[in-house]
């Protein structure tokens, strides 16, 4: 009777005897349900609950009390236990190992940058990164799909915990990238600032201090020369004394005796030595019989990075014209100017490799005016425009060769007849000719080795400068010498 909360048995009277004497030891007060109430130092109460309700719906489910309950006070940082007392125990070593002070799983670190640019190593450790995540990503959803088409395997025996983390750790590999690795460039720092797990934070920095390495440099020596080309010569290699025999260029060698432009005319220096860069010389020289030097400028560059040389100037091309009517005025027209260079460049895109070899990719554009042409109103320049591309190899200190920028132009001339002007231009005779050019340019790399002798190199250019004793001393001067510190 739920009423009364009592039973009614009707049996025997020893039957009704022994069952008396059970109901006695049943019907006690139950004393075997208590609480506990944990206070967490370091732990999140929320968390560590959900730990200990993973363990009890566990194996361990069977060997704890049906009872057992825990419930946390996030307001107090607190965790209550509600079960029975013989194994608080059991629970108050659990929850203080559970309760200590652990590492962030993730680590942020700054890694400064000495050679390379911060924001082009982010990109790429970006794009490293985010093309792991993809691949991996790609090999999941191929393996769900071959697990969705094969029929299931008999089930295996459970792995303990450690054996899980173990295998899992081998099949994702400890050269992959986390989930939650971040790379972020300081441009004002030039640094990195980077975001991960111990392992992230370990290949980023290798990876960075492979990345981030000084560049092999290269010193480019470029003499333009314009060839006004005769009857007898095709090119201005011919006009130079120069011809083409098998693969080498002859009249000098890139392995045998030197090269000087000296009066505007190219020869053979009466050396045996083979080492190129103690022989050959290139000089600029005014302008005498059919070579004009038009420049011999210098750069200097890194691997894989892009040189420009330009020789001419830069005028002003009309690119737009407005014509706008006023009350008064009539129509008003204005036009847009823009500046264009006009003249020869050069770019030169160097790539270095170990052995002191240099492949040149060369691009020449030359720009000449042709003649003017009036266009609404406005006289502009006829451009002609020669360009050319090339892939060269060399070793460091030898000298190449471009040419084949050909152009052609006719001038007309009178022959004046006494010494009346007009009665003479009227009189005298008239002819046209025909006069072609080439541009030759000489290229020499030499690969900057870091050593001393790079140095001796530059003093040497030094010397070859009209005002050598004044740069002489200013470089001579260094800050702190005793020179420097009594002005």
């Amino acid at each position: 009777f739920s009423r009364t909360n009592s039973i009614l048995i009707t049996d025997s009277i020893s039957n009704l005897q022994r069952i008396e004497a059970i109901l006695k030891e049943l019907d006690r007060p139950k004393l075997d349900f208590g609480s506990k109430v944990y206070t967490l130092e370091h732990a999140n109460a929320a968390d560590v609950v959900r730990k200990l309700t993973a363990l009890l719906s566990g194996p361990l489910s069977g060997r704890l009390s049906s009872g057992t309950t825990f419930s946390s006070d996030d307001r107090t940082n607190r965790v209550i236990l509600l079960g029975d007392p013989r194994q608080q125990t059991f629970f108050d070593g659990l929850v203080a190992q559970l309760d200590v002070r652990s590492d962030p799983n993730t680590h942020t670190e700054v890694l400064p940058l000495r050679h390379a640019n911060a924001p082009d190593i982010a990109t790429l450790l970006t794009q490293l990164v985010t093309g792991q995540k993809t691949a991996r990503a790609g090999a999941a959803a191929a393996n769900a799909n071959r697990r969705t088409t094969t029929t299931p395997a008999p089930a295996a025996t459970p792995a303990t915990p450690a054996a899980a983390v173990a295998a899992a750790t081998e099949q994702s590999g400890a050269d992959e990238f986390s989930q939650s690795v971040t790379v972020v460039a300081d441009t004002r720092s030039n640094a990195l600032v980077v975001s991960g797990t111990t392992d992230d934070l370990r290949l980023l920095k290798d990876l960075v201090e492979r990345i981030d390495i000084l560049l092999a440099q290269v010193r480019i020596e470029v003499v333009i020369a314009e060839v006004t080309l005769t009857d007898n010569a095709s090119s201005g290699l011919d006009q130079l004394g120069l011809t083409v025999t098998g693969s080498k260029l002859t009249g000098f060698s890139g392995a045998g005796a030197g090269l000087n432009v000296t009066n505007g005319s190219v020869f053979r220096t009466p050396t045996g030595d083979n080492d190129l860069s103690a022989t050959i010389g290139l000089t600029s020289t005014p302008r005498k019989s059919d070579t004009n030097i038009l420049s011999n400028p210098s750069i200097t560059t890194t691997h894989n990075k892009e040189a420009t040389i330009f020789v001419g100037e830069s005028r002003p091309v009309v690119t737009g014209t407005t014509s706008t009517p006023g009350a008064t005025t009539g129509i008003t027209t204005s036009s847009t100017v823009t500046q264009r260079d006009i003249g020869i460049q050069l770019k030169v895109l160097p790539l270095i490799g170990k052995d002191g070899a240099v492949q040149l990719q060369v691009q020449q554009s030359v720009e000449d005016i042709l003649g003017t042409v009036l266009l609404d109103g406005n006289e502009q320049p006829r451009i002609g425009r020669r360009t050319t591309e090339s892939f060269v190899s060399a070793k460091s200190g030898e000298i190449i060769v471009l040419g084949g920028l050909q152009r052609s132009q006719l001038t007309k001339s009178k022959n004046r007849l006494g010494p009346i002007a007009w009665i003479g231009d009227l009189l005298g005779g008239s002819k046209e000719e025909e006069t072609k050019t080439e541009l030759i340019i000489f290229l020499r790399p030499y690969v900057l080795t870091g050593t001393p002798v790079d140095n001796a190199d530059a003093l040497r250019r030094v010397d070859d400068t009209v005002h050598k004793e004044a740069v002489r001393a200013i470089f001579d001067n260094k800050p702190g010498s005793p020179e420097d510190s009594s002005k």
